[in-house]
């Protein structure tokens, strides 16, 4: 049985009589990287702070390492490194003091924020005061103090927000090699999918407190593969006779849609339809992006 490093057990979170998290059954793979997606508003920040036990649930339980955090809390955060929305350090600092001040309260040994830093890629910029840092910096900095001791698994709550592409790259590829690196676990939030979806093995998708989908992230590949679409004139008396013929066909509005998008499909398709007097007035395959099957999945018609 694959092994666990979070487990939620109808973990339920109700405030001024609203649900902003609703019996949700995380399961987060022990040595992976698991996406936590969602829109913004979905309750995903909610949930992460509950697992680090800065909110109380109303209701359920968490399990991480195997052991409930109720009851093993201390033992438990001592080996999570967390980022929560914006990193907060003092501008008229360093780097490398910021890092000391955390490791000081922590009581890890000196190397670790020399190694922090390497592993972040800031020790050439450690000495230069924190005010001078770019968003993309800060956020690194961000991570570098909750790598601090090299905890067994980390929480980042939207590490890339509000990043520029080249920003957003480097965190991504900083984010993938802490697994492979140190045999780390990492639960990282986004309300973007192909961020997600170029750093993660596992994902689960939450949309108004509610976990819809959780799974790996190549079971939504397979729901973007192509799919043939067929305008026809009397869409129900065209499926009909495709049916009788041993063709997979779903009707939609005006059009039917195929799973069958290689050429001899189609071409027989249109011959089957044509030899019925049917007239067909599109004929053409359609891919959908994994934004697509996102959007489809949250019920969201429009950007995140």
């Amino acid at each position: 049985m694959t092994k666990s490093v979070i487990q939620t057990q109808d973990l339920t979170r109700r405030i001024s009589g609203k649900t902003t998290v609703d019996q949700v059954n995380l399961f987060v793979k022990e040595g992976g990287i698991y996406g936590f997606l969602g829109p913004n508003g979905a309750g995903k920040t909610t949930t992460i702070r509950m697992l680090l036990g800065l909110t109380r649930p109303t209701s359920g339980d968490i399990y991480i390492f195997g052991k409930l955090l109720a009851s093993h809390r201390i033992s438990i955060l001592k080996n999570i490194g967390s980022l929560v929305e914006s990193p907060s350090f003092y501008g008229h600092l360093t780097a490398r003091e910021n890092l000391e001040i955390v490791r000081r309260i922590t009581a890890v040994p000196a190397s670790a924020v020399e190694d922090a830093l390497r592993t972040v890629r800031l020790d050439k910029a450690s000495n230069r005061f924190v005010r001078e840092y770019s968003l993309g910096m800060k956020q690194r900095l961000g991570i570098a103090t909750a790598l601090l001791g090299l905890p067994k698994l980390l929480i980042l709550d939207e590490p890339t927000n509000g990043l520029d592409p080249a920003g957003i790259q480097e965190i991504r590829e900083l984010i993938k090699e802490l697994p492979r690196r140190y045999g780390m676990s990492v639960l990282v939030s986004s309300h973007l999918l192909n961020e997600i979806d170029q750093m993660a093995s596992e994902v689960g998708i939450l949309v108004e407190g509610q976990l819809i989908f959780q799974g790996a992230i190549e079971s939504l590949r397979k729901r973007s593969s192509p799919y043939l679409r067929i305008g026809v004139e009397r869409p129900d008396y065209a499926a009909a006779i495709l049916r009788q013929s041993g063709c997979n066909i779903r009707v939609d509005g005006e059009f039917l849609y195929s799973e069958e998008t290689n050429h001899e499909a189609a071409a027989g398709i249109n011959r089957l339809l044509h030899e019925a007097g049917h007239h067909v007035f599109r004929l053409e395959e359609v891919k959908r992006s994994l934004e697509d099957i996102f959007l489809e999945i949250t019920g969201k018609g429009s950007s995140l």
